[in-house]
């Protein structure tokens, strides 16, 4: 009873958060803007590039693959950080070029007219659509194991407070719940391990680690450097961009960024310890039901509590910023362009109308589909390949004509696609795989384009 009011105080908390930082709202731009967002030391910055990182799959999926001892996963995610570093120090600078665009198809539709905007918005839709329905299967899972709550009421009752202040309160109020929700993820998880590590001895945990065949094996240094070299092309992902077009000065982003990372180095390290334990605890479970046994039976009443806010924060947190750039980019990218609706006013009701159906369409998703995380890695490998190697190669003016751009993101499309379904090769990634191909698509037709110039002038 006790930890279930901590939990409902965490979420009116978050609520009245929400609404009180919310934006006038007078217009779309207002409505998907922040203004001062690196004052106080850039500490909004931060939080809200890490909360928008860290979803549940972090933490829940993390945790379970340490727990069948695929270290390899968490390993690569902590080396990560050298990619997020660079992204800082090359692209972040010219993303800022574009300060106070809304959407990735802001900026595809600079270079590549109306079928960028269009391509844009939807790969932004679909790979954060698909990032929604993860947060909230896991917030289920919170709610129906942990909790012991019906997880159909606790969803709709915590995501209607998501959608609340996401939907009157705009992108304002989101940056600022990220900053509750920072806190609380940055508290919670070390406490799972603090706790573990009290209730099993820290010498038992090493000795478990360092003996059990399933952690160390004589590939772990091939399947990291291979889910590395996979996972360095899904770092530039749709809400990382609208967070960095907040902030016209790239130094202040790129400083958050720095800072995010060795927070996030250790967080992920955390989690990997915390996978160790509830291996070591409740071997044979299912990965998910063990850590969630570990919570129930080592967590001590009112401190659960807490541990609970900091899971739910990193479903929420993910949950909040997917949700608005899936609403921004539909009404910006899609609707827009399609029905040539240009009154500000008009867009800013259609994108408060779609952040909440989108919410109730995912809602409904992650309750019919028990899978659906499984769904989510083949959905969102799409936005690389199609969206994010073409804006990138842009923002470095390498660009092509419209309908080449069209059909090397196609072809990268398919290369992911393809590989995804039929390929394990040195256990490199299909996303990987696909952004490749749509890299050196785009690289030989611009080539290309520069010879024939040549040889035409």
């Amino acid at each position: 009873m006790i930890d279930n009011l901590v939990v409902f105080v965490y979420l009116i908390s978050i609520l009245f958060t929400g609404l009180l930082n919310r934006a006038k709202n007078k217009d779309l731009k207002t409505y998907s803007s922040i203004a001062n967002i690196s004052r106080g030391y850039g500490i909004l910055m931060i939080a809200t590039i890490f909360a928008s990182a860290v979803g549940g799959g972090t933490v829940f999926g993390l945790t379970q693959k340490a727990y069948i001892g695929a270290i390899a996963y968490p390993i690569a995610f902590m080396f990560n950080v050298v990619f997020d570093v660079l992204i800082a120090k090359y692209i972040v600078p010219r993303l800022a070029l574009h300060y106070q665009k809304q959407t990735p198809g802001d900026i595809m539709a600079q270079y590549y007219g109306t079928l960028g905007r269009i391509i844009a918005g939807i790969g932004t839709i679909i790979s954060s659509m698909g990032y929604l329905a993860a947060q909230i299967l896991v917030s289920g899972t919170i709610f129906q194991y942990i909790l012991e709550i019906n997880k159909i009421y606790a969803i709709f009752f915590s995501y209607a407070i998501v959608i609340a202040y996401t939907t009157f309160g705009g992108l304002k109020s989101i940056v600022f719940t990220n900053l509750l929700q920072f806190f609380t993820m940055i508290i919670a998880v070390p406490i799972i391990a603090i706790i573990g590590i009290k209730t099993v001895g820290w010498s038992s945990v090493v000795e478990y680690f360092m003996t059990d065949s399933k952690f160390i094996t004589n590939n772990l240094a091939q399947e990291v450097l291979a889910l590395s070299i996979s996972f360095s092309v899904i770092t530039i992902y749709p809400t990382f961009i609208q967070r960095i077009l907040l902030d016209k000065e790239a130094r202040n982003t790129t400083k958050a960024i720095y800072i995010k990372s060795i927070i996030y180095f250790f967080f992920i390290a955390i989690i990997m310890a915390n996978g160790v334990i509830v291996s070591y605890l409740f071997p044979g479970q299912d990965p998910a039901l063990a850590f969630c046994n570990m919570i129930d039976d080592t967590i001590p009443v009112g401190l659960k509590g807490l541990v609970i806010i900091g899971l739910l924060s990193a479903t929420m947190s993910t949950a909040d910023s997917d949700l608005n750039v899936i609403s921004i980019s539909l009404t910006k990218d899609i609707i827009s362009p399609i029905f040539n609706i240009k009154n500000n006013t008009k867009l800013l009701m259609f994108a408060k109308i779609a952040n909440i159906v989108i919410a109730l369409v995912a809602i409904l998703l992650a309750l019919k589909f028990e899978h659906v995380v499984d769904l989510v890695v083949f959905i969102t490998g799409f936005w690389v390949p199609i969206v994010c190697v073409p804006l990138v190669f842009a923002l470095y003016k390498v660009v092509v004509s419209k309908w080449q751009m069209g059909i090397c993101s196609f072809l990268g499309g398919v290369a992911f696609a393809s590989w995804h379904a039929h390929m394990t090769i040195c256990n490199i990634k299909g996303v990987f795989i696909g952004a490749l191909v749509s890299c050196i698509a785009l690289s030989i037709t611009h080539y290309l384009n520069g010879k024939c110039a040549k040889s035409t002038s």
